[in-house]
């Protein structure tokens, strides 16, 4: 399987539960927004993060080639588990057809080296 890196730095926001939709991430070629009961979390390019957003940055994307069709198992558990035995954290996400997931960017080289036992690792 194709695994894409992504050239674009990513941050993910923490803003406070009632905070109305961040509508300042929307451009970004990734963009992601849950709320739970205490917390809304945004995912998006680092550059469309405001200044005053409590932020995590520099990430870097990793995505799947998808279209991952909903009845494959082990997909994203093999990646996790390369990236957990290098002591790799991740912040993972899905779409309907793909899965990201997000490391950070000193990690990259670490993380290439060890999906590409059994991955084609490609820069986008």
């Amino acid at each position: 399987m194709k695994i894409r890196v992504w050239p674009e730095e990513v941050s993910i926001g923490q803003l406070p539960g009632e905070a109305q939709f961040p509508e300042w991430g929307v451009q970004s070629r990734i963009f992601s927004v849950m709320r739970n009961g205490g917390e809304v979390t945004v995912v998006t390019e680092s550059r469309y993060i405001p200044q005053g957003v409590k932020a995590e940055h520099g990430w870097v994307v990793l995505e799947t080639d998808g279209p991952l069709e909903f009845h494959l198992t082990g997909v994203l558990s093999n990646i996790l588990e390369k990236l957990s035995r290098g002591r790799i954290s991740v912040f993972v996400l899905s779409t309907y057809s793909t899965d990201c997931i997000l490391i950070k960017k000193e990690n990259l080289d670490s993380a290439v080296q060890l999906l590409s036992e059994n991955h084609e690792i490609v820069r986008s």
